[in-house]
């Protein structure tokens, strides 16, 4: 019988508990937790963990995979996995897997031959998020890097490869433009200002609703893939990274 895989985590922020509860789910064991500090070098290589989970701010994803690549572990990174596409691709064909939940939600398309979508991200951030390193294009990668990701990555997943792309606006709270591909056409919006009681995450696609928002917690269906070894790994994750790279911010 095979031991249960082991996770050393370094970041303790508002995510982590879907990682701890995914990480339950798929029969592993919590064998330390790191700040992302100066000592989390030392912890990876003592820690005896099979997998180094890293929930840290953007901008040290690449260090820390880099490190626990070199002490043998396997690494889950929430997104972005890291910055630039010249990153991710170091890390083509290793065990390296990146966090993109919106997956796995139960999305149906309608049959058609062509689709016309619409991403709507209108969501309220305060003064502190601002203020922190999210707010910070050299630390976070910008608006669209850091917010606008996932859905690109969603688009991509689902719609097929980008042939056109298009930037109409573009400030670190608000961005608007165009997606478009052989057999679809997509206007997306991410704006971190909108009210507080009228905040909207959804897909629209040939006029149907769809709600990017799950009560289920999808990371754990995220790393059941990446146990099976089916998770999204950096020649997945580069999609949409050379993606915003294109875009120009």
């Amino acid at each position: 019988m095979s031991s249960k895989p082991k996770f050393f985590i370094i970041g303790k922020g508002f995510i982590y508990p879907k990682h701890e509860e995914a990480i339950n789910a798929v029969g592993g064991e919590i064998v330390g937790v790191a700040e992302c500090d100066n000592w989390w070098g030392k912890q990876i290589a003592d820690s005896g963990a099979d997998w180094v989970v890293i929930l840290t701010p953007n901008f040290t994803h690449q260090q820390i995979i880099d490190v626990a690549l070199a002490n043998g572990k396997k690494v889950i990174c929430e997104k972005p996995l890291v910055l630039t596409s010249k990153e991710a691709k170091k890390y083509v064909g290793k065990p390296v897997y990146t966090i993109h939940q919106l997956r796995y939600l139960p999305i149906e398309f309608p049959k058609a031959d062509f689709y016309t979508a619409e991403i709507n991200i209108s969501v309220h951030r305060d003064e502190d998020y601002f203020k922190s390193w999210k707010g910070n294009p050299k630390l976070s990668g910008g608006l669209l890097m850091n917010v606008g990701i996932h859905y690109f990555d969603l688009i991509l997943h689902h719609l097929g490869v980008a042939e056109e792309i298009k930037l109409d606006k573009y400030a670190e709270e608000r961005a608007e433009g165009w997606i478009n591909g052989r057999n679809y056409k997509c206007h997306f919006i991410i704006d971190l200002l909108a009210p507080k009681e009228n905040q909207e995450r959804s897909f629209t696609i040939n006029g149907k609703k769809i709600e990017l928002v799950s009560r289920e917690n999808l990371h754990i269906k995220a790393y059941q893939d990446i146990m099976a070894g089916k998770g999204i790994d950096a020649i997945e994750a580069l999609r949409s990274i050379f993606l915003i790279e294109k875009l120009g911010k």
